[in-house]
């Protein structure tokens, strides 16, 4: 695909579709339909990456089943998980081969990136467990609002308003390790050693400030629909029983 060949990079966003590597030199429709994935979402998304921070195409992505978001964000958590937390810390132990012998900073830095990386996977976690599957059910239920007695224990057991994020403490958490890492590097004078794991940092927080955005304005806002929608139509059956 073209679009892989002007920015390599992307290839990330491209292979959380499960589209093959086999296939990159076909065009996109192509590839996606070989890999039973719709184009048009893939291309929003990959344009979302593409465009930069001041484009976001929410209301192009609102018309996507919220199925297909989901799928999408857990290939994304799992991209971090098998990716990119582990490529940073492989980068930073090596930092530490290189120089912790006589900078206790370094230590205190990779301290700094474990309990980060603890903190993302307890957010993950939390999503996987209980909001996505949550949402899979309101989408469940909005197909047979009928019965009612399974949508009220729904409804009981969990809310879109237990679910708050974290994406700004994340982040937040990310840009003060990237500080970290500068202040290391003007202070120790390695520049080149630290360039690799700043361009890293720089392409994870961008990942992860769109994934946010995602979650925030695309799939929270359709579930909140649902929900209320299942409300609706169960206070609609109370009163007519």
């Amino acid at each position: 695909m073209e679009l892989i060949q002007t920015d390599p990079n992307l290839a990330s966003v491209i292979d959380r579709f499960g589209i093959s590597f086999e296939n990159y030199k076909l065009p996109l429709t192509e590839a996606c339909k070989k890999s039973n994935v719709d184009s048009r979402f893939v291309m929003a998304i990959y344009n979302a990456f593409d465009c930069g921070s001041d484009y976001f195409p929410a209301d192009e992505l609102q018309q996507f089943p919220v199925r297909n978001l989901i799928e999408y964000l857990i290939k994304t958590h799992l991209y971090y998980l098998n990716n990119k937390l582990p490529k940073l810390e492989k980068l930073i132990d090596a930092l530490i081969t290189n120089y912790g012998n006589s900078e206790l900073m370094l230590f205190k830095l990779k301290d700094f990136f474990v309990e980060y990386r603890k903190n993302l996977i307890h957010h993950i976690y939390s999503e996987e467990r209980a909001l996505f599957p949550y949402i899979l059910k309101l989408i469940n239920a909005a197909e047979n609002v009928n019965n009612p007695h399974p949508l009220h224990t729904l409804l009981e057991d969990y809310s879109l308003a237990q679910f708050t994020t974290d994406h700004d403490h994340a982040d937040n958490e990310l840009h003060e390790l990237g500080k970290r890492i500068r202040n290391y590097s003007e202070v120790n004078h390695h520049r080149a050693q630290v360039a690799m794991i700043l361009d890293e940092l720089k392409q994870f927080e961008n990942d992860l400030a769109l994934h946010g955005r995602l979650e925030d304005e695309v799939l929270l806002p359709r579930a909140r629909q649902l929900e209320d929608a299942i409300k609706a139509k169960l206070q609609s059956l109370c009163v007519n029983n």
